[in-house]
């Protein structure tokens, strides 16, 4: 765990970014390493940086999609952003990663073979009910009165395709701060 004496001497070390989690293999465990960046500060930067513990929180995010292509092209984007996705190309392989770890948003595509979106949440709703607040969906389906209908009683968040790069990114950030709006909630 970080704590804010930590942060705050690596900020008066010369800290200014952290980087990406890496996955390293070393035989029989899996173990992450954070890589941290250095960069040349200035005599009038020397002053130490006031950081929160919860500035650094890397969030998870499971993306499903069954179009591989975009699965990879969003997991890049978002990845870019910080965060750690992992990816699912089904309802099945989705439930299987909610069943190992609680995800901090699910992205969740609604067409997909062997378990669409929909029984996918329904699924997520009987074994990690407090999952659900933390979906967003992600549909080309937008005049398809089934699809309107589930999205319109599902607790989680709708976006239609074609969603620009910025609107998902700040759905993700919406996502995020409800579920801290509800965590707070006594």
């Amino acid at each position: 765990m970080i704590t804010n004496q930590l942060l705050y001497q690596l900020s008066y070390a010369g800290l200014s970014r952290i980087g990406q989690w890496r996955n390293i293999r070393p035989g029989d465990g899996l173990k992450h390493e954070l890589c941290f960046c250095m960069s040349e500060m200035t005599a009038t930067s020397l002053e130490p940086t006031k950081l929160n513990a919860g500035d650094l929180e890397i969030k998870s995010i499971l993306l499903l999609d069954d179009d591989v292509t975009l699965l990879e092209t969003l997991k890049a984007l978002i990845e870019d952003r910080n965060y750690v996705v992992t990816t699912a190309v089904n309802g099945v392989a989705g439930l299987r990663e909610v069943m190992a770890m609680d995800f901090d948003v699910i992205i969740c595509d609604m067409m997909m073979p062997t378990m669409p979106g929909d029984m996918f949440y329904l699924a997520v709703q009987k074994v990690k009910p407090h999952l659900c607040s933390r979906f967003l969906f992600v549909t080309g389906q937008s005049g398809d009165p089934r699809v309107l209908n589930f999205l319109g009683h599902a607790d989680g968040l709708a976006v239609f395709k074609p969603v620009p790069s910025d609107e998902l990114l700040q759905m993700i950030s919406l996502v995020l701060k409800r579920n801290e709006a509800v965590a707070e909630q006594p």
